[in-house]
């Protein structure tokens, strides 16, 4: 679970941003919690002891508060070192004070949803990276009447036939019967959809060449034209982290 902050004194942009991130969230398939607050008080201090957030959306000039958005990202931060604190203002003078406090964006307002998606949607392939590298995640799918657990990081790609979905891993090939969709609910975000019947390990990916993608162990297998774009931005974006 990614625990996120949305700081804002404005009430429309709290409500857009917090759709906005539910919105990114939901599409790269990563669970969140998020609270939002419209001024620094005694929830928001105790929130901040108790919890050890993830994400930190921060308006930086609040008014009617003693705190403005720097001091939440050093506490956040404090607690948590490994945060991503994106700051929103109306203050362009406010720039240089934000990356000096280790800002992992700045945007300003009045925000445009394009760029809070491109900046929201690389901390969250960076928070999940971090994920990735602490948790050991497995799933549980059923094959030759036997529940089997599959380390993810074992899985090259995730087949669909006309009866049946092949896992295949670094040793063997498992067949599931199920639905594709079942099997890619169970799923994180460490993987592809590149077609209708085809999920790919972005980490066991050799290379892409045209609409053909490469995987370690020689496979090569098509994407489909409609995902190709979306599959060349999203493999880009696992690259830089």
């Amino acid at each position: 679970m990614i625990e996120i902050l949305i700081l804002d004194d404005d009430n429309l942009c709290i409500d857009i941003n917090k759709a906005c991130v539910s919105r990114f969230a939901e599409k790269l398939k990563v669970a969140i919690n998020t609270h939002c607050y419209n001024n620094v008080n005694s929830e928001i201090t105790d929130l901040l002891r108790r919890v050890k957030i993830d994400i930190a959306v921060l308006d930086i000039d609040l008014e009617n508060t003693y705190m403005n958005g720097f001091k939440i990202a050093e506490i956040v931060l404090k607690k948590n070192p490994l945060a991503i604190v994106i700051f929103v203002t109306s203050h362009s003078e406010y720039a240089l004070d934000a990356f000096n406090i280790m800002a992992f964006g700045y945007l300003s307002k009045p925000v445009q949803p394009d760029k809070f998606e491109q900046i929201f949607r690389k901390a969250l392939v960076q928070i999940t990276g971090i994920g990735t590298i602490k948790n050991n995640h497995v799933i549980e799918v059923t094959s030759n009447r036997e529940n089997c657990i599959l380390k993810e990081n074992s899985i090259l790609y995730i087949m669909k036939f006309s009866q049946s979905v092949e896992i295949t891993t670094k040793k063997e090939t498992f067949i599931v019967y199920g639905t594709l969709k079942e099997i890619e609910g169970k799923l994180s975000s460490a993987f592809l959809k590149i077609s209708a019947s085809i999920i790919v390990n972005k980490s066991k990916i050799d290379k892409i060449c045209g609409k053909t993608l490469v995987m370690l162990d020689g496979k090569e297998l098509q994407i489909a034209i409609r995902k190709y774009k979306d599959v060349i931005r999203e493999y880009r974006e696992y690259l830089e982290y």
